[in-house]
């Protein structure tokens, strides 16, 4: 693999002088966290988290008379938390470096023809697949890619990075259509994929992937989400459909369902859950009304079931976002709300600020909370607060951050987390800064 990597960028070094457009990003990052408990009844009252990441992505395209493209995607993250030392009881630091991309690919020219990509690339319209080999795609002039990919399979299961294994193959099949949009405010994509991954002869994972998203007014849109796996049976992993209606220009209501099993039951839960994992069930309907084009109220309702002990969740909300508090730049929200959480009552507030210009973008937001436990006379009162900072010196240049602090009566949880990103290129950055965080939580 080493030597697939270094023929790669020797290759890369000869094309960049053919090339009409490069670009490229270099990112810095890292993440801690400590962990305390009051008391030692899981066998020790610390649990540390710390590691430190970094990034470098290149594309460089228009290389010679064909427009061949050459993209790398290289990672390298340091855990210092991360092994198992029998011997002395701790936890030893480890290296991995990972290679998320390394391809070449000839594109399309013109509306319509063939291209090919190879090398290990990502497939998204096939639900996120990765693969050692080559994807070959048919686009015609009616936006609708026919695509085969073959290869060896890198994303190995219960492993959280990429890798090269020899003996873990996948193979599939998508079609994907995506009509050029007339109206900016309207968009159509739709994609269908059935993929097949082994692992030294034997089959771990049939599935069909599917993934709609389909927007006909401003605050009208739908979008489904399914991966339906055939081995060991015929079950949904996850699913998910979110329907948005505008019914005036004032008034809209959202209906979301969502099925995870329960490796997508642990993405889902939040620091302070203590639940074990299982296939979980989700329908939650919001209802909201925009009182002026800057403020708008929002009344919520969600029930979830869990299938491994049976137990559900309800939850009540109501909340307002208001874009433009003390000024154009500022925006605040607020959110009080009543939940059945499984296994206790619980009453919850949040508010939050955020402050957003061309160079900055601030938030702060706190959560707190009353939880009645119904099995034990327990009460806790949580209290999350959460900080976050993104700067741009420029287009190129950024850096972002975040501080959070979850804590009860039984653990407190510190997390800091940052990212210094630099671009370069003689590609045009687009104005849609993808360095920046959401209006949130990060």
């Amino acid at each position: 693999m080493r030597i697939f990597i270094l023929g790669f960028f020797l290759l890369l070094t000869s094309a960049q002088a053919f090339a009409n457009k490069v670009n490229g990003r270099i990112e810095l990052g890292g993440y801690t966290a400590t962990e305390r408990f009051v008391d030692t009844t899981g066998g020790s009252q610390e649990n540390d988290f710390q590691l430190f990441t970094f990034r470098s992505f290149l594309s460089v395209s228009e290389i010679g008379d064909s427009k061949y493209e050459f993209n790398s995607d290289v990672r390298d993250k340091y855990d210092f938390f991360d092994t198992l030392n029998k011997a002395q009881l701790t936890l030893d630091p480890s290296n991995t470096f990972q290679v998320q991309q390394l391809n070449i690919r000839k594109p399309i020219s013109g509306d319509s023809g063939m291209g090919y990509t190879v090398g290990r690339t990502a497939v998204p319209e096939a639900g996120g697949a990765f693969n050692d080999g080559l994807l070959v795609k048919y686009h015609t002039q009616s936006y609708i890619d026919y695509a085969a990919f073959g290869g060896l399979n890198p994303k190995i299961p219960g492993q959280a990075h990429l890798d090269f294994n020899s003996k873990a193959t996948t193979y599939g099949v998508f079609l994907s259509y995506q009509p050029k949009n007339v109206e900016w405010n309207k968009s159509f994509y739709l994609t269908h994929a059935l993929v097949s991954q082994a692992d030294d002869g034997h089959t771990d994972r049939q599935y069909l992937f599917h993934n709609l998203s389909y927007q006909w007014r401003n605050n009208s849109r739908l979008i489904t989400f399914l991966y339906l796996d055939f081995i060991p049976r015929t079950y949904i992993q996850e699913g998910s459909v979110f329907w948005q209606q505008e019914h005036s220009d004032y008034f809209y209501s959202k209906l979301s369902l969502l099925g995870v099993d329960s490796i997508g039951y642990v993405h889902i839960q939040g620091k302070l859950d203590k639940l074990d994992p299982s296939p979980y069930k989700q329908a939650s309907l919001a209802f909201d009304y925009r009182f002026n084009p800057l403020v708008t109220w929002e009344l919520a309702t969600l029930y979830g079931h869990r299938n491994f002990d049976g137990l559900s969740k309800t939850e009540y909300a109501l909340s307002m976002a208001n874009q433009r508090s003390f000024g154009p730049n500022w925006a605040t929200n607020f959110t009080i709300g009543h939940r059945n959480n499984f296994v206790s009552n619980d009453e919850f507030g949040r508010v939050g600020i955020g402050y957003y210009s061309r160079a900055w973008e601030t938030f702060a937001n706190i959560e707190a909370g009353i939880e009645k436990y119904t099995q034990v006379s327990t009460t806790h009162h949580p209290l999350v607060t959460e900080l976050g900072i993104t700067h741009f010196w420029s287009k190129q240049l950024y850096l972002t951050g975040s501080f959070e602090r979850d804590a009860n009566e039984e653990v407190t949880i510190l997390s800091v987390f940052f990212k210094l990103g630099y671009r370069y290129g003689n590609r045009e950055i687009p104005p849609l800064r993808d360095g920046s965080p959401v209006k949130g939580s990060l």
